[in-house]
């Protein structure tokens, strides 16, 4: 994996040459074959900006079976194994498809945080037996201090 970004240091221009590489590497770590990975921004120089970034962003991929017979639908955890949040952080949900052609009745569902801690977060997948199917399928989560 070849990251090409700068370093960019207190009061530099942010050049568009500087903005491509970072979404070049974003995409480099987004198709690595890892199914966890951390990425760390953070802001430099002497003195402190309360506008400039600094931040955790965790990313791990989960699998879940859905049934909507079942109350509720599906359940997953993801563990901060790797991050070291030092309080509970924000998270937040995405569907995946992993490529795959979904159908609308396998991905009618809700996702619904149900704890956050400083080393977990569990979430319930909820759907409508009526207009719903079984279905596997992929969730990034993600959290960020």
């Amino acid at each position: 994996m070849a990251i090409t970004s700068k370093t960019v240091q207190a009061g530099s221009p942010v050049t568009a040459e500087i903005i491509n590489n970072i979404v070049t590497d974003l995409q480099t770590l987004s198709e690595s074959k890892s199914p966890e990975f951390k990425l760390t921004l953070d802001a430099t120089g002497s003195k402190v900006d309360p506008l400039t970034v600094s931040s955790n962003i965790y990313h791990k991929q989960v699998k879940v079976s859905v049934n909507p017979a079942n109350k509720p639908s599906g359940k997953g955890k993801v563990s901060f194994a790797t991050a070291k949040f030092t309080s509970a952080p924000k998270c937040w949900l995405q569907l995946n498809s992993k490529g795959e052609s979904l159908t609308y009745s396998q991905v009618n569902v809700l996702f619904v945080i149900t704890s956050v801690s400083n080393t977990e977060m569990t979430f319930e997948v909820r759907s409508d037996p009526k207009t719903s199917t079984k279905a596997t399928l992929y969730v990034d989560c993600f959290a960020i201090e």
